[in-house]
Protein backbone atom coordinates (compact mmCIF):
# COMPACT_ATOMS: atom_id res chain seq x y z
CA UNK A 1 0.00 0.00 0.00
CA UNK A 2 1.45 3.36 -0.99
CA UNK A 3 1.52 6.37 1.30
CA UNK A 4 -1.18 8.02 -0.83
CA UNK A 5 -3.44 4.95 -0.58
CA UNK A 6 -2.93 4.82 3.18
CA UNK A 7 -3.90 8.48 3.49
CA UNK A 8 -7.02 7.92 1.34
CA UNK A 9 -8.07 5.00 3.57
CA UNK A 10 -7.49 7.11 6.69
CA UNK A 11 -9.48 10.00 5.21
CA UNK A 12 -12.43 7.76 4.21
CA UNK A 13 -12.58 6.32 7.73
CA UNK A 14 -12.56 9.76 9.37
CA UNK A 15 -14.97 11.24 6.81
CA UNK A 16 -17.47 8.50 7.65
CA UNK A 17 -17.44 9.72 11.24
CA UNK A 18 -17.50 13.38 10.26
CA UNK A 19 -20.68 12.85 8.26
CA UNK A 20 -22.37 10.95 11.08
CA UNK A 21 -24.90 12.42 13.50
CA UNK A 22 -22.65 11.60 16.45
CA UNK A 23 -21.39 15.07 17.36
CA UNK A 24 -18.37 13.91 19.39
CA UNK A 25 -17.12 11.64 16.60
CA UNK A 26 -17.79 14.30 13.97
CA UNK A 27 -15.79 16.89 15.95
CA UNK A 28 -12.92 14.43 16.48
CA UNK A 29 -12.83 13.67 12.75
CA UNK A 30 -12.96 17.35 11.84
CA UNK A 31 -10.03 18.12 14.19
CA UNK A 32 -7.98 15.23 12.78
CA UNK A 33 -8.65 16.36 9.20
CA UNK A 34 -7.84 19.97 10.09
CA UNK A 35 -4.54 18.96 11.68
CA UNK A 36 -3.63 16.83 8.65
CA UNK A 37 -4.47 19.68 6.28
CA UNK A 38 -2.57 22.32 8.28
CA UNK A 39 0.47 20.07 8.58
CA UNK A 40 0.44 19.20 4.89
CA UNK A 41 0.21 22.90 3.96
CA UNK A 42 3.00 23.95 6.31
CA UNK A 43 5.26 21.13 5.24
CA UNK A 44 4.59 21.32 1.53
CA UNK A 45 7.93 23.01 0.90
CA UNK A 46 10.36 20.55 2.49
CA UNK A 47 13.46 19.82 0.41
CA UNK A 48 15.85 16.90 0.12
CA UNK A 49 19.53 17.67 0.55
CA UNK A 50 21.08 16.36 -2.70
CA UNK A 51 24.37 15.40 -0.99
CA UNK A 52 22.52 13.45 1.70
CA UNK A 53 20.38 11.70 -0.90
CA UNK A 54 23.51 10.46 -2.68
CA UNK A 55 25.10 9.43 0.64
CA UNK A 56 21.91 7.63 1.66
CA UNK A 57 21.98 5.59 -1.54
CA UNK A 58 25.69 4.74 -1.40
CA UNK A 59 26.24 3.97 2.28
CA UNK A 60 24.94 0.97 4.20
CA UNK A 61 22.17 1.77 6.68
CA UNK A 62 24.43 1.20 9.69
CA UNK A 63 26.81 3.94 8.45
CA UNK A 64 24.18 6.57 7.69
CA UNK A 65 21.53 7.82 10.12
CA UNK A 66 18.00 6.59 9.48
CA UNK A 67 15.03 7.50 11.63
CA UNK A 68 12.19 5.52 10.10
CA UNK A 69 10.22 8.79 10.01
CA UNK A 70 9.13 9.55 6.47
CA UNK A 71 7.89 12.86 5.08
CA UNK A 72 6.96 14.24 1.69
CA UNK A 73 9.76 16.40 0.32
CA UNK A 74 10.88 17.81 -3.03
CA UNK A 75 13.99 16.61 -4.81
CA UNK A 76 16.19 18.85 -6.98
CA UNK A 77 13.76 18.61 -9.91
CA UNK A 78 10.84 19.72 -7.72
CA UNK A 79 9.22 16.28 -7.72
CA UNK A 80 7.78 15.10 -4.39
CA UNK A 81 9.16 11.93 -2.84
CA UNK A 82 8.64 10.10 0.42
CA UNK A 83 11.98 10.26 2.27
CA UNK A 84 13.44 9.68 5.71
CA UNK A 85 13.85 12.96 7.62
CA UNK A 86 17.59 12.23 7.75
CA UNK A 87 17.70 13.19 4.05
CA UNK A 88 16.17 16.66 4.52
CA UNK A 89 18.31 19.76 4.18
CA UNK A 90 18.99 21.68 7.39
CA UNK A 91 16.34 24.39 6.83
CA UNK A 92 13.65 21.81 6.03
CA UNK A 93 14.52 19.73 9.08
CA UNK A 94 14.17 22.80 11.30
CA UNK A 95 10.84 23.67 9.62
CA UNK A 96 9.61 20.13 10.28
CA UNK A 97 10.62 20.30 13.93
CA UNK A 98 8.73 23.59 14.35
CA UNK A 99 5.70 22.56 12.29
CA UNK A 100 3.47 22.05 15.33
CA UNK A 101 3.93 25.64 16.49
CA UNK A 102 6.34 24.98 19.33
CA UNK A 103 9.98 25.88 19.69
CA UNK A 104 12.41 23.88 21.79
CA UNK A 105 15.97 24.92 21.00
CA UNK A 106 17.50 22.13 23.08
CA UNK A 107 15.51 19.43 21.26
CA UNK A 108 16.16 21.07 17.87
CA UNK A 109 19.91 21.03 18.61
CA UNK A 110 19.79 17.37 19.67
CA UNK A 111 18.05 16.27 16.46
CA UNK A 112 20.38 18.40 14.33
CA UNK A 113 23.43 16.91 16.02
CA UNK A 114 22.15 13.33 15.86
CA UNK A 115 21.41 13.63 12.14
CA UNK A 116 24.76 15.22 11.35
CA UNK A 117 23.58 18.77 10.61
CA UNK A 118 25.20 20.25 13.68
CA UNK A 119 23.49 22.50 16.21
CA UNK A 120 20.79 24.85 14.98
CA UNK A 121 21.39 27.29 17.84
CA UNK A 122 24.44 28.41 19.80
CA UNK A 123 25.29 25.99 22.57
CA UNK A 124 26.72 28.55 24.95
Amino acid sequence: MTQEEAFQDWFKEHWRYASSTNEARAREAWLAARDAFITSQLLDDLHIDPQRAVMGENFPAENFPRTGIFVRAKDQSGKHQSVDIALLNKASLLALLRSRGERNEWAENMVGLLLGHGAFHSLG
